[in-house]
């Protein structure tokens, strides 16, 4: 699979690079996979938040699922945001 890629990434520049371009290239019928290694990479990765929420937002999801990632998303962001403070 292509998230595979990005643990291997040496920097979150690619990391970033690698995730973005998922929406272009990866097919409909594999986008809830690509929504819970996402989820998952978003909680243990704080590298790959920001692009991992933008490709997100370029997948076709259907209701149930862009309701529970748009609920994780948040939780992961204020985690994110609380451990800056």
């Amino acid at each position: 699979m292509l998230l595979e890629a990005v643990e291997y990434a040496p920097n979150a520049t690619l990391k970033s690079d690698i995730i973005s371009q998922i929406p272009e290239i990866i097919d409909d019928s594999q986008h809830a996979a690509i929504v819970l290694d996402l989820r998952t990479r978003m909680e243990n990765d704080s590298d790959v938040i920001v692009p991992a929420i933008g490709c997100l937002a370029g997948l076709s999801l259907k209701e149930h699922l862009l309701v529970s990632v748009r609920l994780e998303d948040l939780f992961v962001f204020l985690k994110l945001q609380k451990s800056l403070w």
